[in-house]
């Protein structure tokens, strides 16, 4: 049986889960309900030890962040969701994009929605760390109604 392909849903804020947390729990249940074919994970760093990044291999990490690495590099598409931190993505963040190593996110579908009203978009920064790490464009340039083909697509 073929391994279904996973979306990974990444909320990248050190805060207790909030609102941000409670929007992508309900992104994450419309995918589920929608798109039976495609997975669902998540990872909240508010709830997942990432260790400093130092330059280390990635083997000299601890096991946290060698999974959430991990998992990011084995999905088919990923959705990072982070608040506006000074008009910039969190720290904790950016250190667990750091760790990635480059072409982890080659080719996949990657989006970085923005909720904030009136809109601030951290999707300059997102887009200039994640094309080093990918190379691929962002799902915003294409419309959402094709997102669960392009997830399918990029699994194979």
């Amino acid at each position: 049986m073929a391994e279904i392909p996973q979306l990974l849903m990444l909320i990248g804020a050190a805060t207790p889960p909030g609102r941000l947390a409670a929007a992508i729990a309900a992104a994450a249940e419309a995918v589920r309900g929608d798109a039976g074919d495609i997975g669902v994970d998540a990872i909240n760093l508010a709830e997942t030890a990432i260790d400093a990044c130092d330059g280390r291999p990635l083997e000299g990490y601890g096991a946290d962040t060698r999974e959430a690495v991990g998992r990011i590099a084995a999905a088919a598409a990923v959705l990072i969701a982070a608040p506006v931190y000074r008009a910039s993505f969190p720290g904790v963040l950016k250190n667990l994009l750091d760790i990635v190593p480059v072409g982890a996110l080659q080719g996949n579908p990657w989006a970085s929605p923005q909720w904030a009203a009136p809109p601030i978009t951290i999707s300059p920064s997102i887009r200039n760390c994640v094309r080093f790490l990918a190379g691929s464009e962002h799902w915003s340039r294409r419309p959402a109604s094709t997102l669960p083909a392009r997830i399918s697509e990029a699994a194979r």
